[in-house]
């Protein structure tokens, strides 16, 4: 979707003239991958900086927004699972080495 340099409205990308305004829309120009990559990685290693960038860009820029949404998105769901992760791993080795030391305890 495309938005209206006018009056701002979410309009189709076949669109030609705004259906609320009746501006000339503007020929999609290409898109620049290479910095949505960038927003989509800063969100994914650092989510809260993912977070800031997508509500600074969710009018002006759309698809960067979106990028860095993803990629916060996603950094927090990782960071949630290796923390669970490591919360089982610490637990199967405090079981471990607490059966380990009963073995060494007179009968």
């Amino acid at each position: 979707m495309k938005y209206c340099s006018k009056c701002g409205l979410e309009v189709e990308d076949t669109a030609t003239f705004c259906s609320n305004c009746g501006n000339a829309l503007a020929k999609p120009t290409n898109t620049d991958n290479g910095t949505n990559i960038a927003f989509l990685l800063i969100g994914l290693f650092f989510p809260l900086a993912g977070l800031i960038l997508y509500l600074v860009y969710h009018e002006s820029a759309p698809q960067k927004a979106k990028a860095a949404g993803k990629g916060a998105l996603i950094g927090v769901c990782i960071s949630i699972g290796i923390s669970i992760l490591t919360a089982i791993l610490s637990v199967a080795a405090l079981l471990s080495f607490a059966t380990s030391a009963m073995s060494f305890l007179p009968r």
